[in-house]
C-alpha cells in the first residue's frame, strides 16, 4: 500500500468515525462492533424466574447467532412475574428472533407500538428485559462497559437510602435508628396502614 492509498483509507475511516460519533453514541457503537462482520442475530430468547429471597425476579437471555454470546437483562415485575414471563415468551419472542441485535433503538420502537394499548407495567418490564439484554451484547462485542455506551461515568458515587418498613411507629422509629447507625443518611419509611390488609 503506498503513502496515497494509506492516506486515503485513513481519510475514510475518520470521516466513519465522525459520522458515526455525529450520529450518536448508538451509531458509533454498532459500527464499532459491525467491525466489517456480518450482521448478529437475535437465535432465541430464554426467561429465567428464580427467587434469591422473598422477591420474586425475571430475567432474560438473548442468544445470537455468535456462539458463545449473550445478554443478560432484567424484567423484574415482583407482583406479576408471570404476566412478564408470558409476555416475553408469546409477544417479545416471536418478534425479536431474527433481528439485528444492535438495531436497539428500532426494536425498542417497534416493539413498543407493536401493542394498541401501550405503557402498561407487564409489557414495559418485559421490554425492558428485551432491552437491556441487548445493550448488554453491544457492550461485549465492543469490549466496553454499557455506561460507555450511554456516555461514560458521570459520578464516583450514588447516597443510598435504607427501608423501614413496621406495622407501628415505635418498631418503625427502632429501624430508623439502626439506619442511621449504620450510616446511612437517608431512610424511606413505610408504616402499616389501617384497613390494608396485612401489608405494611
Amino acid at each position: 500500500m503506498n503513502r496515497r492509498n494509506l492516506f486515503q483509507t485513513a481519510g475514510a475511516a475518520a470521516a466513519a468515525g465522525m459520522l458515526s460519533q455525529q450520529a450518536g453514541p448508538l451509531a458509533a457503537a454498532q459500527t464499532a462492533a459491525r467491525r466489517g462482520m456480518p450482521a448478529l442475530k437475535i437465535t432465541d430468547v430464554k426467561v429465567i424466574l428464580t427467587q434469591p429471597g422473598p422477591d420474586h425476579l425475571v430475567v432474560v437471555k438473548v442468544l445470537t447467532s455468535e456462539p458463545g454470546l449473550y445478554g443478560v437483562g432484567c424484567a423484574t415485575h415482583r407482583e406479576r412475574p408471570q404476566a412478564v414471563a408470558a409476555y416475553i415468551e408469546h409477544h417479545l419472542k416471536p418478534f425479536v428472533i431474527g433481528k439485528n441485535c444492535d438495531e436497539i433503538e428500532d426494536i425498542w420502537q417497534s416493539a413498543y407500538v407493536a401493542s394498541y394499548f401501550r405503557a402498561g407495567v407487564t409489557g414495559n418490564n418485559a421490554l425492558s428485559g428485551i432491552d437491556g439484554a441487548l445493550w448488554d451484547i453491544l457492550g461485549k462485542r465492543c469490549g466496553v462497559p454499557v455506561y460507555q455506551l450511554l456516555g461514560g461515568k458521570v459520578r464516583t458515587a450514588v447516597p443510598l437510602y435504607g427501608h423501614a418498613s413496621a406495622r407501628d411507629f415505635t418498631a418503625l422509629e427502632d429501624q430508623v435508628r439502626k439506619h442511621m447507625q449504620d450510616g446511612y443518611r437517608h431512610v424511606r419509611v413505610q408504616v402499616a396502614t389501617p384497613g390494608l390488609g396485612t401489608d405494611p
